[in-house]
């Protein structure tokens, strides 16, 4: 299981519904229910921490585990500002606005 870029879009392109999703006939590339429930969870965990909800050692096992499954940095950085800023950030070609994180 393999968070990619193409995946993400999918996902902001459905606005996080996967409904919306199912519901396309014809998909160039597939989102598996495991997949789609990651996204979710790692969108909501970073909403915690953005929040300044969390413990460090969240925060940490959230980054181990993003390395883990999102397929380069640059799917990371869009996923956490996905987080923070919703269905904004319009998809991998937009430049990533700079964070702190």
């Amino acid at each position: 299981m393999l968070i990619t870029r193409e995946k993400l879009d999918i996902y902001r392109k459905a606005k996080g519904d996967e409904l919306v999703y199912r519901s396309k006939k014809r998909q160039r590339i597939h989102v598996t229910e495991a997949e789609w429930a990651l996204i979710e969870t790692f969108i909501l965990f970073a909403k915690l921490i953005d929040n300044g909800l969390s413990q460090e050692a969240f925060r940490l096992a959230l980054e181990y585990k993003l390395s883990q499954y999102c397929e380069d940095e640059y799917t990371i950085k869009w996923l956490k500002q996905m987080a923070v800023y919703g269905f904004k950030i319009k998809g991998p070609k937009q430049q990533l606005i700079t964070e702190s994180n």
